[in-house]
C-alpha cells in the first residue's frame, strides 16, 4: 500500500505541475497574478480509502491559505515563473 500511495501522490504532483505551466502561458493571453484552488475535505469514504487532507500537500509546494478562507489556497504568478526558470 505505501507504494501505491506514492505512485498516486506522483501522479497529483504531476497534474499540479502541469496546471502551473498550462496557467503561466495563458498569463500572457489574460492577466492573472494568483493561482487559486479550493482545497476541499475528503470524504469519510475517501478517508478510509487512504485519502489525506490536501492542505499539506498544497502547502508542500509554495501554496498558501488565505485569511478570509484558509481552505482555499493562493500562490502568485511570479513564484510559479520563478520556479519553472531555475528548474
Amino acid at each position: 500500500m505505501p507504494c501505491f500511495r506514492r505512485y498516486r501522490e506522483w501522479g497529483i504532483l504531476l497534474l499540479l505541475i502541469d496546471a502551473q505551466c498550462r496557467s503561466l502561458a495563458n498569463t500572457k493571453d489574460v492577466f492573472s497574478a494568483l493561482m487559486v484552488i479550493d482545497a476541499e475535505l475528503p470524504s469519510a469514504v475517501e478517508i478510509v480509502n487512504g485519502a489525506r487532507d490536501p492542505l499539506l500537500f498544497y502547502a508542500q509546494y509554495g501554496f498558501a491559505p488565505l485569511t478570509n478562507n484558509p481552505r482555499r489556497v493562493v500562490k502568485t504568478m511570479r513564484a510559479i515563473s520563478h520556479e519553472f526558470e531555475t528548474a
